[in-house]
């Protein structure tokens, strides 16, 4: 199968200077369930990669009434003590959103550090609030903190 479905035009007028075609043409990928860069878990920056997109998801990640937390399992090395999220049975890690392509070390990595991030953010608020808050203003305000971290990284340090 062809990979390329139709050809895509983009006007260059508003920009500073004339291409002499007028438009700059270039191919779009077909949408059939390979690798091709659609962007699955949600259009916003919303830290849906790392918390999912329904209910369902967040239920196999979250560590329910333990002050807001997710899931991390603590092993015996100096990195391990900070926790790894659960394995399924093909030993792949557990978030929120796994994408089914398009998934390496690198996309790995950030899920781990803002789970970890996520749950550092409970200790700090446990610490000030206490037994004040239940765990779901806990999960929530973490969850809030990550995602501004999410999107401030996304808009003015990437």
């Amino acid at each position: 199968m062809d990979r390329i479905s139709q050809k895509v035009y983009i006007s260059l007028k508003t920009i500073n200077f004339i291409y002499p075609g007028g438009t700059l043409e270039f191919n779009r990928s077909v949408a059939d369930g390979g690798n091709t860069g659609i962007n699955e878990p949600s259009i916003f920056v919303d830290g849906s990669t790392v918390y999912g997109n329904r209910d369902a998801d967040l239920r196999k990640i979250r560590d329910y009434n333990n002050n807001g937390k997710m899931i991390l399992i603590k092993e015996s090395t100096p990195d391990g003590a900070f926790g790894y999220p659960p394995v399924d049975v093909n030993g792949d890690f557990i978030y929120g959103y796994s994408a089914e392509f398009g998934r390496n070390v690198f996309t790995d990595f950030f899920h781990i550090l803002f789970v970890r991030e996520h749950n550092r953010l409970c200790d700090e608020l446990f610490a000030i609030h206490g037994n004040s808050w239940d765990d779901e203003t806990y999960f929530q305000e973490a969850r809030r903190w990550v995602i501004a971290f999410l999107q401030k990284i996304t808009y003015y340090e990437y």
